[in-house]
């Protein structure tokens, strides 16, 4: 009898641990939508314009991303051919020096003279490693992350604030999924 209520504790003990963790997940997951609401306006490039694409990878919550592993962009040859952007390679790698939840990654990319005012979705795969924060197991990721950005050629009348850039630099961020 004894050994059934030090079960029944153990398991109460561990279904509360569980919706406790799964409660931060929901908190968390919700978060960046508030962030987001309340992020301003992404800057607008001109056509012709050099921009610094800042990535920013995030592991899974509980994982890391693997130093020992080379994280690769890579550019889809056939997008690249009538693509909106200029690039000097269609791959890049990049190492990290440690296990990270989190790394930040720049390429740069000119955007091709010519483009029209509007919204522009730029497709990145990704290849990486990544491993348990305990370092028991790691398991590689091929995932597509959509850089998005606004041409303006000029700025609309009255958004002195709000004007295109001719360089500059433009963060996005995805966090990975577990395979």
């Amino acid at each position: 009898m004894r050994l059934i209520q030090v079960l029944t504790a153990v398991l109460t003990g561990m279904l509360l641990t569980l919706a406790v963790a799964q409660a931060q997940d929901d908190v968390e997951a919700a978060e960046p939508a508030k962030q987001e609401e309340k992020a301003p306006p992404p800057p607008s490039f001109k056509p012709g314009a050099q921009v610094n694409l800042a990535l920013t990878l995030k592991a899974p919550r509980g994982w890391n991303l693997n130093y020992m592993v080379p994280l690769r962009f890579e550019f889809d040859k056939e997008y690249l051919k009538d693509a909106p952007i200029k690039v000097k390679q269609q791959t890049w790698d990049f190492n990290i020096e440690s296990y990270l939840p989190e790394a930040t990654f720049v390429i740069p990319v000119t955007l091709k003279k010519g483009l029209k005012d509007g919204d522009l979705s730029i497709p990145l795969p990704i290849i990486c490693s990544i491993c348990e924060s305990s370092g028991e197991m790691c398991t590689f990721c091929m995932e597509n992350m959509t850089i998005k950005l606004v041409v303006k050629a000029e700025p609309a009348e009255g958004d002195g604030k709000h004007q295109a850039q001719d360089k500059g630099t433009l963060e996005s961020t995805h966090r990975l999924s577990l395979p």
